[in-house]
């Protein structure tokens, strides 16, 4: 952009100035493109942050002010999430269905909302050209699905992403793609576009159902066959029953790290074992190790004493080592392995620079081995249709209240809200953390 602002400002210039041989006039010219350039970007930002749809952050924060709303600073809502909100809270028709269900929507997603249901099995599916899928939305008559020539690259082998667009045909639903993020599988998921009791599945016998195809319940699906769900209901005029999950989805955004998956990746059982306590500290771990030990390695030519703190270790040959901050291991795999310890850099190949916050648990011999650490932790996000919610250490029963304030403020004057909410089915050793009590 700024070259071609070079050019324009070289052709008005008087000939005398020779801007294209003359190296001054010439930079000075670039100075003015770039700097104008700089001039229309932030011009261009600025009007970006006067608006919700494309403002960030503070600016955020600010233009929501202007309507009335404000970010719940409890809940660390992401800006996308908190864009969706602000027209719901100031905009909107207040006491509408749409209006409440809009808002919940931004906290727990559509598959709280609408009824839905989802393969018990796993991608890649059994589907070839001709098969099909009889289906009622609403109550309605059953749709016809016929997977075509072209819908499937290899037949007999869909892809969740295939199977997806196959059932996006369907009228009144929309077919998605659910990931466990633990272990990777795919899903396909339908759900009825209609929020509420009034939204209802019911798929029928056909050949795109079945074992190795899409395993799929043939029974009709209701949003109270959801047992965590966001459901308005109208007991008489002027009265709402709200039902709530204990837990939103969204605050997986700031407690990243707090939930606990096992080597199996499966949950806790629901009842403690005979020792009356679940195992684990109840920190994610995705394989049972957060580190993965590398050949990268070094003998150590010093002892290394329990208790006391060392800024280097003197090693036989350290080329191995990447000069950058790392983490080690001692002793791998010994009664006397200790990690993660964390190194500044290395200045030669016999010497490597030790985090001088580490005091060392155990004592290391000369002659022993430390080795390098990857580290391979990932956060856990979690399932999102709830089912793996309630493992969260840090209770969300104050967050949750924040949101069934703002519903309440959705309310038109005189009517009354009452809400229930729908506690995690898991056994706890203490009081429910969740019920806020």
């Amino acid at each position: 952009m700024a070259e071609k602002k070079v050019d324009r400002f070289i052709r008005t210039l008087p000939k005398a100035y020779k801007p294209q041989v003359n190296p001054v006039i010439r930079a000075l010219l670039e100075a003015w493109g770039m700097a104008h350039d700089d001039l229309v970007a932030q011009i261009s930002n600025t009007k970006d942050q006067l608006f919700i749809k494309t403002a960030e952050g503070p600016y955020l924060d600010l233009a929501a002010s202007g309507l009335g709303v404000s970010r719940p600073a409890t809940l660390g809502l992401l800006d996308e999430d908190f864009r969706n909100l602000v027209p719901v809270l100031s905009l909107e028709a207040k006491n509408i269905r749409k209006t409440f269900y809009d808002a919940m929507d931004v906290f727990w997603s559509p598959l709280f909302s609408r009824t839905n249901i989802q393969t018990a099995n796993i991608a890649p599916f059994n589907l070839s050209a001709g098969d099909n899928l009889l289906i009622s939305v609403d109550g309605g008559d059953p749709q016809s699905i016929t997977v075509l020539d072209t819908d499937v690259a290899t037949p007999g082998v869909a892809t969740a992403e295939e199977t997806a667009a196959i059932l996006s045909r369907i009228n009144g639903a929309t077919a998605s793609v659910i990931v466990d993020q633990a272990t990777g599988d795919q899903y396909v998921n339908i759900r009825t576009n209609t929020p509420g009791p009034r939204g209802s599945l019911q798929v029928s016998t056909s050949t795109m159902v079945g074992g190795g195809k899409l395993d799929l319940n043939l029974r009709k699906n209701r949003i109270t066959d959801l047992s965590q769900r966001t459901v308005v209901w109208e007991v008489r005029p002027r009265e709402l029953i709200i039902e709530l999950p204990a837990i939103i989805p969204t605050l997986k955004r700031t407690l990243k790290g707090s939930h606990h998956l096992h080597d199996d990746a499966t949950l806790e059982a629901p009842v403690a074992p005979s020792g009356g306590i679940w195992r684990g500290s109840f920190l994610y771990s995705p394989s049972g190790v957060s580190y993965t030990v590398t050949q990268q390695k070094a003998r150590i030519q010093e002892v290394l004493s329990q208790g006391n703190v060392y800024t280097k270790v003197t090693v036989d040959d350290a080329s191995s080592i990447p000069n950058s901050p790392g983490t080690l291991i001692f002793d791998w795999g010994l009664d006397t392995e200790e990690q993660p310890v964390k190194y500044i850099n290395k200045p030669n190949n016999s010497t490597i620079l030790i985090d001088p916050g580490h005091v060392f648990g155990k004592s290391h011999q000369v002659g022993s081995y430390l080795n390098v650490l990857v580290p391979t932790l990932k956060p856990a996000i979690p399932r999102v249709n709830g089912d793996d919610l309630a493992i969260y250490l840090t209770s969300p029963s104050n967050a949750r209240v924040v949101v069934q304030n703002l519903l309440a403020e959705i309310a038109a004057a005189g009517v009354v809200v009452t809400f229930v909410i729908l506690l995690p089915s898991y056994k706890y050793l203490v009081t429910n953390p969740y019920s806020g009590e």
